[in-house]
C-alpha cells in the first residue's frame, strides 16, 4: 500500500495583522476613525485651536455686532452661534486675545447671577391674577346689567350697591394693571357717582348725628 508523502509541516501562526495598515494606529488619518463629537458638546480652553474660516467667521462676527451697539455678553454669544465648534468662552478668550475692544459696560451687569427664579411658578401666578381681573371685569358686566334692569323697572335707589361693587372692582384692577394704565389716554367722560356720593354723605351725616346724641 503506497504510503502518502509526508505533509508539509504546518506553517507558522500568522502574527495578528498590524492595523496600521487600516489607518487606526500609525496612520496620521487615525483621528477620523475615532467617534466623533457631537457639535452640540464642545470642550472649552484658552487654547482651543482656529481655523482661517472660523477666524474669519469670527472677523466677521466681530464686525456685524460691533462694540459700540452691543454689550461683550450679547457680540459673544451671537458670534459662538455661528461657529458650530466653538462655545461662548472660546470666543471670549479669542477676542480678548486679538485686542479688539470690550463692547458696553453693562456686561458686567448683565453677567451678574441673579437668583433663581422658577418660570412654571412665575406663569402660574400670572394666569391666577389674570383669572382674577377677567373675574372682576364679568362681575361689573352682570352690575351693569343689574342696573339697567332696575331702571327699567323704576328701582334706581338699589342701584347703589351695584355702583359701590363696580366702582370697587375698578379701583382693584387699575391697581393691579399698575403704571399699564398710565400710557392708556384718559376716556372721553366721566362716571357719574352723584348717587354714591349723596348716599355716603347722608351716612356721614347720620353717623355724626348719632355721636352727638
Amino acid at each position: 500500500m503506497a504510503t502518502l508523502p509526508p505533509t508539509s509541516q504546518p506553517s507558522a501562526k500568522q502574527p495578528p495583522t498590524s492595523m496600521s495598515g487600516h489607518g487606526f494606529l500609525s496612520s496620521p488619518q487615525a483621528s477620523d476613525y475615532l467617534p466623533s463629537i457631537s457639535p452640540t458638546v464642545v470642550y472649552s480652553t484658552a487654547q482651543t485651536a482656529w481655523t482661517p474660516q472660523e477666524l474669519q467667521t469670527l472677523h466677521a462676527g466681530l464686525t456685524q455686532f460691533p462694540a459700540d451697539q452691543f454689550d461683550n455678553v450679547t457680540r459673544y454669544i451671537k458670534i459662538a452661534a455661528t461657529l458650530p465648534r466653538k462655545c461662548v468662552r472660546d470666543v471670549a478668550f479669542k477676542v480678548k486675545a486679538l485686542g479688539y475692544p470690550s463692547g458696553q459696560p453693562t456686561a458686567t451687569k448683565r453677567m451678574k447671577i441673579e437668583p433663581y427664579h422658577d418660570s412654571n411658578q412665575s406663569s402660574a401666578t400670572a394666569e391666577l391674577e389674570e383669572a382674577r381681573l377677567a373675574a372682576l371685569l364679568q362681575d361689573n358686566v352682570l352690575a351693569i346689567n343689574t342696573m339697567r334692569t332696575n331702571l327699567l323697572n323704576g328701582k334706581a335707589d338699589e342701584n347703589r350697591a351695584q355702583m359701590l361693587k363696580f366702582r370697587e372692582n375698578c379701583e382693584t384692577v387699575l391697581s393691579a394693571l399698575g403704571g399699564i394704565c398710565t400710557s392708556i389716554p384718559p376716556l372721553p367722560l366721566q362716571l357719574d357717582m352723584s348717587l354714591l356720593e349723596d348716599n355716603e354723605d347722608s351716612k356721614t351725616n347720620s353717623n355724626g348725628s348719632k355721636k352727638n346724641q
